[in-house]
């Protein structure tokens, strides 16, 4: 690599060397003054492309410029940097950064040092470099800006340099912006939401300035420069002159000092740019030039008002308050939903309190039988007896604590309501009272008692089985509290099962009650709040409609000071106006949309409160009859085993004691199933939603024992395995199938299962009822927090978008800072909502007629009242054909028609304040424009003028002719203050019209031309003129007449259209010769052709022309022979004497001839010879001596023997093809074979010399093909 790179430099600097020169007084290395030199260097690195070398060349030298001395080489590269690179010749982007790189870091003893790398830079930027590229350069220029600032007292100049560019930009677009605006002012048909559109921007682009200015001023608030450029913004676009004047002033005093310190003089001062190059006083848009001695003070007046800001301290409380409604009204809603839920919710506890109590009888009754059948059948002295004795304790321990509960709740305040209290308090139980006696049959007493004694009776029974011993236990008929078990146990379970079915109900009904308030309360609450919501949108969309009532009142403003300030825009900003990105999203619409968000959350976050709330009234009654049913799977299934121990121990039931036992057990293991498959499975009560899928899963697990000890058995494997155990025990005991020993010992296994099981599902109870006791939070912490946190962020963010609303509205009054205060103050909708922020409604007068009302509009002092009858005025002249142009009194145009438009291809836009004149072309006209309009303006009474083919010009710049009609209207004239000039013109473009007029001439020229094919030029003339009888006597004439000889015979043999083909090519030519010769074609008949020579000229060499004509036949059926291989041939016969001329007939007329003449010269030609020219002795007496004849005798009908003379055949061409050819152009004078070359001619040839018209549309036609 080292190699290759010195090998690349070396070369590079060869290379170079070869085309500088050294100058012997320097050790440095300078340009060869030879431009070729230059010239050819370039073109070689260009040809061998060796931009790359070149470029690696300048980065090895770039490090030797920081030597003390400069290296000779690093001389040579400045040297052709300076010379080379110059040269428009290099493309090379790489080649350029290098180059100015060089020449910004090492050579620092160049004042345009910087200035040279910079233009480098920027010939870069103009090939078009890459993304990356372009990125680079850019940070280089940076780079060198950051240099060129160094060292210099003000460390911040770049920073304030760009954001004054930044700004300087931003208020470019402002100034397009603000023309724009008025543009679509100009515009006949005003569009609203553009204008709002264009002042959002506006709006938007104002605040970004206003912000960069603040931090401009706050960092350099001390530059003049900072001070000029936020004064202009404040005179140009705020409006605010006395504070643009006073930052004016201190900019000037900071250049003072800055001059006296530097010893220099001030230099002129900086004027500062207004917007506008001139005041626009009242004269210039048209208004009253009375000067008014306060107007000085009303401009500061209306202009102080408009850029005050209104109070929307109304609107802004109300919004507020609207807020906090919306939070209390969730609150509300989210405090009653809470506590109705608690209170529903913990009902579950007490329907397990309740329920469970059903079984407690079975079970001390199977607990105290399996201990009597264990005395029985292992003997009081069993190890066992005593474990099981103290386990039986602890149950019923169990059991009283649960029985004393339900008593303790039955009387705490609140828990039970008043129909609870009444089914616990009400003798509704029917107990069966054991009377001890010696009678071996069991005796007891009915008695009818509450459930609240019988709890109380199970209590102290309970707190006797505790202090009785093991042999108390085996006492069964002397035993009252055994007996009280025994004979009670259906009883107490029946009435403890009716309790928790009324208890279930009791609190449904409590549920439903709290469930219709929360609903009569959520639907006061909505009903509220959807009231409140809706006034407070009508009143927000009233006061947003603001903005529209705020454009309108622009509309307000005439047309040609509208225009004036659009002009005077325009002038100042030269750009062309860029196009607005309009977007939907406009703070009137985001204001809207905010609060109907804030509804949807309030309404959302609520509806969706209510909804858990009566999900959790669904939830608590569904967990209550699933606890009654749980509790009825544990009271069943105590049931049987209390039944399978009475089948065990007692081996003296009767069979109908024995099969009852039996029969009940099967019945009430399938309730025991069956109540479980319904928790499990789910059924009809609970919507058929199983306990697994409440999160109860974990509570019943299947594992896989192989113990003896069926603790260690899920519950449903328990219930599975119980229920199939107690349908084999039922079979066995009932059928005896083993002996009583094993009986026990299987019922034992059964009963030990059984404990399990039930306290088993005392667990599941009350883990059920422990996950169901608490109502879900859920959708209630997330959608009130969500309710919350949502209504506080569309409060801030709405809260944004009304001061920037109210921002837009105070940006339409400064526009309105344009407008004179004349204007202002002459329309009341401007001036009360310019001073006092008020919108009047229109006030029509009726001192005016209507057309009076609309020419007050037009004049130079508006009535803005008249603007509905300008406005019907303008449609009916939109609705001409004609283009309608009303002017002010200076000829600038105010209204320009829809013709119009389609006239000039201009919008209304683009001309209104402009002047009239400016819509021609050409000088001439122009002046004459201006001169009628300064005529007008001295007119005191009404006239106008017209102007025929004035030459307008389209916005394309083509132009075209028009009719201009100029009038002048004068208005309530009764002196010079009150008069009101208006000055109108209607344009008609009459392109068609000379169009029209063109073609008229040329078919007017054509019908003459066709007229003079058939009548001789005098006779026409006379026949135009109208005379009716046209005929004259004509003295001298030569007629001639031929036929071709068999015709009929020939033309018998061919087709039709090959007959008029050949007659046609034939008698075509013979007209051709006929004009030639200035003859007079009468007519054809057939194949005989008829023609006169000297009707309407004095000349008398007429017989020599006919003969002359007759010799050309000849030649003429020659030629065609030979072509087409026939063999016609002609009689001619002429004949000279008096006519009689003149027309025949009104529908298709011809003119003829008559008389002895025509006569003998048709006998000439019957009596003729074939292939011969005949001609009478009076033709013969004026060319005898011309020609050589030959004299003949022949009969002539009505004349007798007559002398004819027969042309020698030397003189014309014999027609029969064989013959040899004969010149007859030295006979005829000219060339016959042009004539011949004429065969394909159409026989109606007319050779039209229309004279030129006197409209000249040319330039019209050619634009009209360009279009």
């Amino acid at each position: 690599m080292e190699v290759y790179t010195r090998r690349v430099y070396n070369s590079v600097r060869d290379l170079i060397t070869l085309y500088l020169v050294t100058d012997d007084n320097t050790n440095g290395w300078k340009q060869a003054p030879e431009t070729i030199l230059i010239s050819s260097l370039c073109q070689l690195i260009d040809e061998e492309s060796k931009y790359r070398n070149v470029n690696l060349f300048l980065r090895f030298v770039a490090p030797l410029g920081k030597l003390i001395y400069k290296h000779p080489d690093f001389n040579l590269a400045l040297s052709f940097v300076k010379g080379a690179i110059s040269q428009k010749s290099f493309h090379d982007i790489d080649l350029f950064v290098s180059a100015a790189t060089l020449i910004s870091n090492f050579v620092q003893d160049d004042a345009n040092a910087s200035i040279f790398a910079s233009t480098l830079l920027n010939r870069a930027l103009k090939l078009h470099p890459t993304f990356m590229k372009r990125y680079f350069i850019h940070l280089r220029i940076k780079e060198m800006e950051i240099r060129s600032t160094q060292g210099s007292k003000k460390k911040g100049t770049l920073e304030m340099k760009t954001i004054l560019q930044k700004l300087e930009n931003k208020q470019q677009k402002l100034k397009h912006l603000h023309k724009l605006f008025w543009k679509e002012l100009m515009n006949e048909i005003v569009s609203e939401s553009k204008l709002i559109s264009i002042n959002q921007q506006i709006e938007l682009i104002t605040v970004e300035c206003e912000v960069l200015f603040s931090t401009l001023m706050i960092n350099f608030g001390s530059d003049k420069s900072a001070i000029r450029a936020y004064a202009q913004f404040l005179e140009n676009f705020l409006f605010q002159k006395e504070s643009a004047a006073e930052l004016f002033n201190e900019a000037c005093l900071i250049e003072e000092e800055e001059s006296k310190k530097s010893g220099r003089t001030m230099k002129k001062k900086v004027e500062r740019e207004d917007l506008f190059d001139e005041e626009l006083d009242a004269d210039s848009f048209g208004g009253s030039s009375d000067v008014i001695p306060s107007s000085q003070k009303k401009e500061i007046l209306f202009r102080s008002a408009l850029l005050s800001r209104e109070d929307h301290k109304p609107v802004y409380v109300s919004f507020l308050l609207f807020v906090a409604l919306c939070i209390s009204m969730l609150i509300v809603g989210l405090v009653i939903n809470i506590t109705f839920s608690n209170e529903i919710s913990s009902k579950v506890f007490l329907v397990n309190q309740a329920c469970t109590m059903n079984s407690v009888s079975h079970l001390i009754a199977s607990g105290i039988r399996s201990l009597q059948s264990t005395i029985k059948y292992k003997g009081i002295n069993d190890t066992g007896l005593m474990v099981s004795f103290k386990a039986h304790k602890d149950r019923l321990i169990v059991l009283q604590d649960k029985a004393k509960t339900v008593q303790q709740l039955s009387k705490s305040v609140g828990i039970f309501t008043t129909e609870m209290k009444h089914d616990f308090t009400t003798d509704s139980v029917s107990l069966r009272m054991p009377i001890i006696s010696k009678n071996p049959t069991l005796e007891y007493e009915l008695q009818n008692t509450s459930l609240s004694e019988t709890t109380k009776l199970l209590i102290t029974n309970i707190d006797t089985l505790l202090g009785s011993t093991i042999q108390q236990y085996n006492m069964t008929r002397d035993s009252y509290v055994f007996l009280f078990f025994w004979l009670n146990r259906e009883p107490l379970k029946d009435a403890y099962e009716k309790f928790c079915i009324n208890f279930i109900d009791r609190n449904q009904i409590v549920a439903m009650e709290r469930r219709m308030i929360y609903i009569i309360l959520a639907v006061c609450i909505n009903a509220i709040m959807l009231l409140t919501s809706a006034i407070f949108l009508v009143a927000i969309n009233i006061h947003l409609r603001n903005t529209f009532k705020v454009v309108r009142l622009f509309k307000h403003i005439d047309k040609d000071q509208v225009g004036a300030i659009f002009h005077h825009l325009d002038t100042s900003t030269k750009d062309n106006i860029q196009k607005i990105d309009s977007t939907n999203f406009t703070p009137m619409r985001m204001i809207l949309l905010s609060i109907l968000a804030l509804m949807l959350c309030y309404f959302l976050s609520s509806s969706l409160i209510m909804t858990e709330f009566f999900l959790n009234l669904d939830d608590s009654y569904i967990s209550m009859l699933n606890v009654a049913e749980a509790t009825r799977v544990l009271m069943h299934s105590q049931v049987v085993n209390f039944g399978l121990d009475e089948l065990v121990f007692d081996q003296n039931m009767t069979p109908g004691e024995n099969e009852l036992y039996f029969l009940s057990n099967k019945v009430y293991l399938a309730h025991s199933i069956d109540s479980w498959n319904n928790l499990i499975y789910g059924a009809n009560f609970n919507n058929y939603r199983s306990i697994l899928s409440e999160g109860m899963d974990s509570v019943i697990p299947k594992k896989n024992c192989s113990a003896t000890d069926y603790s260690c058995l899920g519950l449903d494997q328990l219930l599975d395995l119980l229920s199939s155990q107690a349908d084999q025990m039922n079979n066995q005991a009932y059928h005896r199938l083993y002996d009583p020993l094993t009986l026990f010992e299987r019922f034992m296994q059964f009963y030990n299962a059984s404990k399990i099981m039930a306290y088993k599902l005392y667990a599941f109870i009350d883990a059920y009822v422990a996950l169901h006791q608490t109502p879900s939070r859920t959708l209630t912490g997330i959608f009130a927090s969500f309710g919350f946190i949502t209504l506080l962020v569309l409060t801030y963010f709405t809260n944004n978008q009304f001061q920037k609303y109210w921002s837009q509205i105070q940006q339409l009054r400064t526009l309105m800072c344009y407008v004179s205060w004349e204007t202002l103050d002459n329309s009341d909708q401007l001036r009360e909502y310019a001073l006092h922020f008020q919108f009047v409604s229109k006030k029509t007068s009726s001192k005016k007629g209507r057309f009076g009302r609309l020419l007050s509009l037009i004049s130079p002092v508006s009535d803005n009242d008249d603007e509905q009858a300008f406005a019907q005025v303008k449609a009916v002249l939109d609705s001409t054909v004609e283009g309608s142009i009303i002017c002010n009194i200076d000829g600038s145009i105010k209204f320009f028609s829809k013709a119009a438009q389609e006239m000039f291809g201009y919008r209304p836009s683009e001309v209104v304040g402009t002047k009239i004149s400016a819509l021609f072309s050409k000088k001439q006209v122009i002046e004459k424009i201006e001169a009628t309009i300064e005529r007008m303006k001295k007119a005191t009474s009404n006239f106008g003028e017209t102007f025929e083919k004035l030459k307008a010009r389209r916005k394309n710049g083509k132009s075209f002719p028009v009719r201009a009609n100029f009038c002048v209207s004068v208005i309530d004239g009764d002196n010079e203050k009150t008069k009101k000039l208006i000055i109108s013109c209607f344009l008609k473009d009459i392109t068609n019209e000379l169009k029209h007029a063109i073609l008229i001439d040329q078919e007017k020229a054509k019908s003459e031309a066709l007229l003079l094919n058939i009548l001789p030029l005098p006779v026409a003339n006379r026949l135009k003129a109208g005379e009716k009888n046209i005929y004259e006597n004509i003295k001298d004439v030569t007629c001639l007449f031929s036929d071709i000889v068999g015709f009929t015979s020939m033309s018998s043999k061919l087709e039709p259209h090959q007959v008029v083909e050949m007659l046609n090519i034939i008698v075509n030519q013979f007209d051709l010769l006929c004009e030639r010769l200035a003859l007079e074609k009468i007519k054809t008949i057939g194949d005989a052709y008829f023609l006169a020579g000297g009707l309407h000229n004095k000349e008398t060499d007429h017989p020599e022309k006919v003969l002359l004509f007759a010799c050309g036949q000849f030649s003429i059926l020659y030629n065609y022979n030979v072509k087409r291989n026939a063999n016609l041939n002609i009689r001619v016969g002429i004949h000279t004497g008096s006519v009689t001329a003149g027309v025949l007939g009104s529908s298709k007329f011809s003119y003829d001839l008559w008389g002895d003449t025509v006569n003998t010269a048709s006998r000439m030609e019957s009596t003729g010879i074939g292939g011969r020219i005949q001609i009478s002795r009076q033709t013969y007496e004026r060319v005898y001596d011309l020609y050589e004849f030959e004299p003949r005798e022949v009969e002539v009908k009505g004349k007798g023997l007559q002398t004819t003379y027969l042309l020698s055949q030397k003189y014309h061409q014999n027609p029969d093809p064989q013959a040899e050819a004969f010149n007859a152009n030295k006979l005829l004078g000219f060339e016959l074979a042009e004539v011949n070359q004429e065969e394909n001619t159409n026989l109606s040839k007319y050779h039209l010399s229309v004279e030129p018209s006197e409209y000249d549309v040319s330039e019209a036609e050619d634009e009209e093909r360009k279009e």
